[in-house]
């Protein structure tokens, strides 16, 4: 299977290089919206043409599931069959033949082929991929992964020693996402790493993940799954034509196991999280339980093509602790959240805040003031991220120093927000600016020896 990955990729590359930068690929199809609900260009449409030859003549028994095309079973599979019945798929190839396409117009360096490998039996999810491959169009360079093999082939790993989020280089991506809800999520990242760190838009996941093997980049990050699954009504920002546009793992297949052999595992969740979307609504009589809708047959370019994954992929809980884990109740309106007491963690309770406020109709400027009355409250818990914890540890891990722990509660007429501090707090008479500034943002503010908490009305 590792040499089937390789050489589809490579193959790939060959077929997309030559038409690297032209406008004639610009072009959009007749039926230009692809299954996952992006646009399909006239060079997507020739690279798709081209994988499905490539396997019908190479692995004839091999299924594919691409973003343009869904789910394609190999000859003489019946279209109707349950996954997990006796039948001649042995596997399934989640495939982008082109992860950034839009660069690749531009004839831009952020372009990769992406490919990765699962069995194609229940419902394959990302910890299931046994092979992931990425290769650069433009320079072909290749990332070549195989679980618990680490990189098999591709550039040294050389993975950036920052641990400072205001000196952070990192990627995100824009398009076909809500951009003020976008925007607002990562808005504190942003401005805190823009201008001692870096942040980019690249155009292409796979390229972004890639970068943090070369070291390039400390990181990708990819809020879009969270804010469907989290936050009430924001998925409907997110679809085109009821696709969940670029908020897929086969998007990520291929790049994140090369990430995970390489040293750098994903976010909370993403081993169980399916490959494909799952149907947003109950999947007709004859396709088979829990079957998503099928793209095609190889080798039948008439067979009916019908568009999948019109859902979202909900990740299930894996048990695992996040490093700076933050719990939200189920209907979403409560948050808490546990950070080391250092300036540079405070991003995240921002951030929280901020998905929160997203639920109320306070106004962009209270939020704002709001934020600050939050972290003027935990500069007070807070030391100048050199002093040492108990013990003498400047480590910024959870339980080896001194930490605050931030509580948000929506309730019906007010928000609430709780600090607590597990060191000393700041003395009073050092903190009267502090106090002033929060108690002209907030309705209400109380204070004692380790608590803080702020009140605003709806």
């Amino acid at each position: 299977m590792i040499e089937l990955v390789r050489d589809l990729s490579l193959a790939l590359r060959e077929q997309v290089l030559p038409q690297l930068g032209a406008h004639a690929g610009r072009t959009h199809e007749e039926d230009s919206e692809a299954a996952g609900g992006d646009v399909t260009f006239a060079i997507d449409a020739a690279a798709e043409a081209f994988l499905e030859e490539f396997l019908s003549k190479r692995a004839p028994d091999v299924a594919f599931y691409s973003e343009d095309r869904g789910l394609v079973l190999p000859r003489g599979a019946p279209l109707g069959s349950p996954r997990g019945a006796a039948g001649p798929a042995r596997a399934v190839l989640v495939v982008d033949p082109i992860d950034g396409t839009r660069p690749a117009l531009a004839g831009l360096e952020s372009c990769c082929v992406s490919v990765a490998a699962a069995p194609l039996f229940g419902e394959p999810t990302m910890g299931d991929v046994s092979v992931g491959c990425v290769v650069e169009i433009p320079s072909g360079q290749i990332f070549l992964a195989a679980r618990g093999e680490g990189l098999v082939e591709g550039p040294a790993i050389s993975l950036s020693p920052n641990e400072r989020i205001d000196r952070m280089f990192w990627t995100y991506g824009f398009r076909g996402r809500p951009a003020r809800a976008l925007t607002e999520v990562l808005a504190e990242l942003l401005d805190v790493s823009s201008v001692g760190g870096g942040t980019f838009d690249l155009g292409s996941a796979a390229f972004d993940m890639t970068r943090v093997v070369t070291g390039q980049m400390d990181a990708y990050v990819e809020p879009g799954p969270r804010m469907v699954d989290d936050v009430p009504g924001v998925r409907e920002q997110f679809e085109r034509g009821g696709a969940v546009l670029n908020n897929s793992p086969y998007d990520l297949a291929g790049a994140c196991l090369v990430c995970r052999e390489a040293g750098r595992p994903g976010g909370r969740g993403d081993r169980d999280r399916r490959l494909w979307p799952q149907p947003r609504r109950p999947a007709a009589a004859g396709l088979g339980r829990g079957l998503p809708d099928v793209g095609g047959v190889h080798g039948q370019p008439g067979a009916a093509r019908v568009h999948p994954a019109r859902g979202r992929c909900r990740r299930r809980p894996t048990g695992r602790p996040d490093r700076f884990p933050a719990r939200m109740s189920a209907d979403s309106r409560d948050v808490s959240l546990g950070v080391p007491a250092q300036p540079d963690y405070l991003v995240l309770a921002r951030l929280a805040l901020a998905a929160v406020c997203r639920l109320t109709a306070l106004r962009p400027s209270e939020v704002a003031d709001l934020k600050l009355a939050v972290t003027e409250a935990a500069g007070e818990f807070v030391g100048d991220g050199d002093d040492p914890g108990p013990g003498g540890s400047t480590d910024a891990a959870p339980g080896t120093g001194v930490r605050i722990d931030f509580a948000f509660r929506l309730e019906d007429e007010r928000l609430v927000c709780e600090l607590s501090g597990s060191g000393p707090r700041i003395p009073a008479v050092e903190s009267e600016l502090s106090r002033a500034i929060i108690e002209a943002t907030v309705d209400r503010a109380e204070f004692s020896s380790q608590r803080t908490l702020l009140v605003k009305d709806l």
